[in-house]
């Protein structure tokens, strides 16, 4: 990843903002920030760029080939980001994901294949591993209790 990067969401954010409403003062009030932090947000990610994003007069914004084209990968960049909050989100509640089962010659002949039966039913997006464990020696083993034999 490239660490020589020096602008962030916030200045991505802000280009954003400008880019789709074309106008510095309604971009700040959708922004919560004041025009002029706008325009220094913005005047350091065209620095840190390279490039002007904006052609801009008295009178109006428009968006530079430059800025068309940082919109379109900001905008991009912006769903992929979206996307990972929610498969975070869908990861922490057990939607998605994997788990890893450990079984025995008694847990397959017994409940585990109805049990992951169902468990697939209704998480569909978790993916089982089963392995399978040789249980040969159970004097290594602590009872139920927690006290080795």
């Amino acid at each position: 990843m490239g660490s020589n990067i020096r602008f962030d969401l916030r200045h991505m954010r802000a280009f954003v903002a400008v880019a789709e409403s074309l106008h510095f003062k309604k971009a700040s009030e959708a922004l919560f920030i004041t025009q002029p932090a706008l325009s220094r947000l913005i005047k350091s990610l065209e620095d840190e760029i390279g490039a002007e994003l904006f052609s801009r007069t008295t009178r109006q914004v428009t968006l530079s080939e430059a800025g068309r084209l940082f919109l379109a990968e900001c905008q991009q960049a912006f769903t992929h980001i979206q996307r990972g909050i929610q498969l975070a989100q869908r990861a922490a509640r057990g939607d998605i994901g994997r788990i890893a089962i450990a079984y025995n010659d008694f847990s397959i002949n017994s409940s585990l294949p109805h049990l992951l039966e169902v468990f697939k039913e209704a998480q569909p997006s978790v993916a089982i591993e089963l392995t399978y464990m040789l249980l040969t020696r159970t004097e290594n083993y602590p009872d139920f209790a927690g006290s080795a034999r």
